[in-house]
């Protein structure tokens, strides 16, 4: 048994339509720890077609927003996960003495990009009924050293989280 590392939040939801995920995306931007999170709906650690839903929350004055990216929008994000996907596959597995080896100690179950404020700050939120914890992408990232080959495709999830604002998964 060992750590899992991949995008977003389909081991939550796996099963259940893709838009279950937008309740999740608002209760991450109520923490008020980000402004704006995204999730593409992938299945099966795939992004399923150029149609893939990708779905957003934004904070917006005192208010909350949700949608669904429109096609155009969604393109080159979904053209960027394809190829990190293609290039790294859609997850980084380690046992836990591999971990250990490359300096992990301080996973968590899912890390976002923070907006400022504490960067070693943490928060529980509840997911299909488990407490899950999350840190900031920066916290995660620590975990896996640079340039190791092992770490490759840690390093491709994180740097796409920031880009696009999506959610890194540890398990």
């Amino acid at each position: 048994m060992g750590l899992v590392v991949d995008l977003g939040l389909e081991r939550f939801f796996y099963g259940k339509p893709p838009e279950d995920r937008v309740n999740v995306l608002e209760a991450l931007i109520e923490t008020g720890y980000c402004t704006m999170v995204r999730e593409v709906a992938t299945e099966n650690g795939r992004v399923v077609s150029p149609g893939t839903p990708v779905f957003e929350a934004r904070r917006t004055g005192q208010s909350i927003v949700t949608r669904t990216l429109d096609a155009a929008e969604a393109k080159p994000i979904l053209d960027e996960v394809r190829e990190v996907f293609a290039d790294t596959g859609s997850y980084a597995s380690f046992s836990w003495d591999q971990l250990e080896e490359l300096g992990g100690h301080d996973v968590h179950n899912l890390a976002i990009d923070f907006d400022g404020g504490d960067e070693w700050a943490q928060f529980d939120l509840r997911i299909a009924g488990e407490r899950q914890r999350v840190i900031s992408l920066d916290r995660s990232q620590l975990n896996f050293t640079r340039g190791a080959p092992l770490c490759e495709a840690a390093w491709a999830f994180h740097w796409l989280a920031r880009r696009h604002r999506l959610v890194v998964h540890c398990a």
